[in-house]
């Protein structure tokens, strides 16, 4: 598992989308 904390608040990928966007894409190739 892999475990990610961000410094934001309840707008999490309005705050810091650029960082947690490439995130996602990652884990979604890794399972698709």
């Amino acid at each position: 598992a892999q475990v990610h904390i961000f410094d934001t608040g309840h707008f999490a990928l309005e705050d810091k989308l650029p960082e947690i966007a490439p995130l996602i894409a990652d884990f979604l190739d890794a399972r698709g």
